[in-house]
């Protein structure tokens, strides 16, 4: 606070110093501009708002005060200046739309749309206009006339698909699922490459589960309109995995990779996602599934459904999944497979020696793969366990060797250092 009043005084002396040939006006400009610079905003139009009258034309200080009505949301102040400049440049589209998002934002509706049917009589095919005034439309939730503001541009385009998302998005806000489906399966069918773009929408969509469950419905029904390939799938199995329905996604996933051609494309990666939600069944699902995939692809997936095994409680499954892993010609599986047998005869089988054998495996021959850090983590608390402090901390020192940026390394020194004198202390 202190330092913005030594640097408004600043610009006030600065004021003072400005060469008297520069005159008046070019000083005040000045002085608007740099009171701009630290967004004081009311300072600056109590200098520039007199200069008008006398300099009505100036186009730098019009748009500096624009600038300023923009900021503190004047829009009155702001519209009169826009109706001065429509005044003088009647043909100016981009001022008719400027005026247009004025008055949508002042409640005058009719003069909008006559505002925005102007500017683009005057620059029909102008994309960025068209887009501008749709998301003025969108804003203030005028969405009938978005959407026909742009099937009028489609038509005018001669592309079935133009404007297909920004459509589908409008449909989506007022609940219609069967004709947002339907732009997406426009957009599919016109940009068959593009299909991140369309699961992007299916992530953001705001939905609650009967809108969804209704949205799934309608991706079906894309099959009449022949989209091909895999994509109809994929959507279904984004759709199904937001309403928790995970092995139904799996199994659209499925039918996805079969179309393509690639066992694990797509299923892989999913059942981490799945994991994390919790979604162990489907995770399962997933693995028994790849158990047949290249051996790169089938390694992984039985790494990931033994952590979900584990999770639901199958710790025999869970060990014969890892015992066949702990060998893998794959570092990473290996040592992913070591530590996870370690940490499910720590924690679940209560096995210290099992324990201390897996971990201390993982870390000779994996030490910088990784993941392993959670084999130390591992083995450190195995020698806690035992009250072998000197051991726990021989781990943490090597850690830190191998991995000198892990702060929970650092951190555990320090705190084993603490424990260490209050064990001596009671002894």
């Amino acid at each position: 606070m202190l330092f913005r009043k030594k640097i408004t005084h600043a610009l006030l002396l600065i004021a003072l110093v400005i060469p008297a040939s520069m005159g008046d006006f070019a000083r005040d400009i000045e002085l608007g501009r740099r009171y701009m610079a630290l967004d004081k905003y009311e300072d600056a139009r109590q200098v520039l708002e007199p200069l008008l009258p006398e300099h009505p034309e100036d186009r730098n200080l019009k748009n500096m005060l624009k600038q300023i009505y923009r900021a503190t949301k004047d829009n009155e102040a702001l519209l009169d200046l826009i109706e001065e400049d429509l005044a003088a440049s009647p043909n100016d589209a981009r001022l008719w739309a400027d005026a247009g998002q004025l008055y949508l934002s002042m409640g005058k509706s009719d003069k909008a749309k006559d505002a925005f049917d102007t500017a683009l009589e005057i620059d029909p095919g102008n994309e960025g206009l068209i887009l501008m005034i749709f998301y003025g439309y969108k804003a203030w939730g005028f969405i009938d006339e978005g959407i026909d503001l742009l099937l009028r541009a489609r038509k005018a385009s001669g592309e079935d698909a133009t404007y297909s998302l920004e459509i589908a998005s409008m449909h989506e806000v007022r609940g219609d699922w069967d004709a947002a489906a339907d732009e997406y399966g426009l957009f599919l069918k016109r940009y068959p490459d593009r299909f991140s773009d369309v699961e992007k929408r299916m992530n953001e969509v705001a939905a609650d589960p009967d809108q969804l469950e209704e949205l799934e419905e309608a991706v079906n029904k894309l099959r009449e309109t022949g989209v091909s390939g895999d994509r109809i799938e994929r959507l279904l199995a984004r759709l199904q995995a937001r309403q928790g329905k995970y092995i139904q996604a799996v199994q659209s996933l499925i039918l996805a990779e079969k179309k393509r051609g690639e066992k694990g494309m797509y299923v892989l990666g999913f059942m981490r996602e799945a994991q994390a939600a919790e979604a162990h069944e489907a995770v399962v699902f997933g693995g028994e599934y790849l158990e047949s995939a290249e051996p790169r692809i089938s390694s992984e997936a039985a790494l990931i459904m033994a952590g979900s095994l584990r999770a639901q409680g199958d710790i025999e499954a869970a060990i014969a999944v890892l015992e066949d892993l702990e060998d893998s010609k794959t570092p990473a599986i290996a040592a992913g497979a070591l530590t996870l047998l370690g940490t499910i005869e720590l924690y679940d089988l209560g096995n210290l020696d099992g324990a201390e054998k897996n971990f201390t495996h993982a870390i000779a021959r994996y030490s910088r793969v990784p993941g392993t850090g959670a084999a130390y983590r591992g083995l450190t608390d195995v020698y806690l366990r035992r009250g072998d402090f000197e051991s726990a901390e021989n781990v943490l020192i090597e850690r830190r060797k191998v991995a000198p940026e892990d702060p929970w390394a650092l951190f555990s020194l320090g705190e084993l250092t603490f424990f260490r004198g209050v064990a001596d202390t009671a002894g």
